[in-house]
């Protein structure tokens, strides 16, 4: 497959898509953008939007990938199925379909890249998180062929929510559905899936966000700091929900993808 900038994939398929797919609701895809100037850092990078799991929030689609193409990173900014007509484990699937196809790419010599890895905001965080500890390092995933690593390399969570306890009913009915078990609401409150296994991750929160409060970051971070994952987290009073791309992280989280890009994992230490 010949990658183009703007390119459209569909996650159903795997074949390049028409310009009106990104309109179909029912069908989840990705869009290539490619590094924008001379240097190319062969690191690929999903970026994953927010929206509450009922719509793709715009600023933290395109705006997201140009920032990272700019710097040198290959993007694919993933469109996936939304609530009410589609809850867990659509969204999770949708998110291993696109790391199936970005991966598949890299096998199949179709672009370089040495790492792959994902980045999210809000809702978006929480799937990033959820594919960082619910996976199999050699799974065979929601699409055919031979396994595929499904682990993401490195993840990049930005105002994340991570845990679901607590969470008013019309809130989770979104996430899960009507109804949902007490074992579910455990299975998807991520901080409590953490291992050793969980790739290395940079955290952003504000101490001023009301929607999606700074707790669901401390505990993520307090998680992989006990299960010895590196991370590194930026906390601070940076006003509320929804920031996206800005200098009060967006600098030093390039800083951090040069280090885990070039590192290995195991060699990436925490910060606080």
């Amino acid at each position: 497959m010949r990658l183009e900038n703007n390119t459209l994939i569909n996650l159903l398929t795997g074949e390049i898509a028409p310009a009106d797919i990104s309109e179909n609701k029912d069908v989840p895809s990705l869009q290539v953008v490619l590094p924008s100037g001379e240097l190319n850092r062969n690191v690929s990078i999903i970026v994953i939007p927010g929206g509450g799991y009922t719509f793709l929030a715009p600023h933290e689609m395109q705006p997201v990938a140009d920032w990272l193409s700019k710097a040198g990173y290959t993007c694919f900014i993933l469109r996936y199925r939304l609530a009410p007509a589609y809850v867990y484990p659509v969204p999770f699937q949708d998110v291993q379909r696109a790391i199936r196809q970005v991966r598949s790419l890299i096998q199949d010599n179709s672009f370089n890249s040495a790492k792959l890895g994902v980045i999210g905001f809000s809702a978006g965080g929480h799937l990033v998180s959820t594919v960082s500890t619910h996976f199999s390092p050699q799974e065979t995933g929601t699409g055919p062929g031979e396994p595929v690593n499904l682990r993401p390399d490195f993840q990049i969570l930005v105002y994340p929510l991570i845990s679901l306890f607590n969470r008013p009913p019309e809130r989770l009915v979104n996430i899960l559905g009507a109804n949902p078990s007490a074992d579910d609401i455990e299975l998807l409150s991520n901080d409590k899936h953490v291992t050793s296994q969980t790739p290395p991750a940079f955290v952003f929160h504000s101490i001023g966000d009301q929607m999606v409060g700074v707790l669901h970051s401390d505990l993520y971070t307090a998680s992989l700091k006990e299960a010895g994952v590196p991370y590194e987290y930026v906390r601070g009073d940076y006003g509320g929900h929804g920031i996206a791309v800005h200098p009060y992280w967006t600098d030093a989280c390039l800083e951090w993808l040069e280090t885990v890009s070039a590192t290995p994992a195991s060699e990436v230490v925490y910060k606080k």
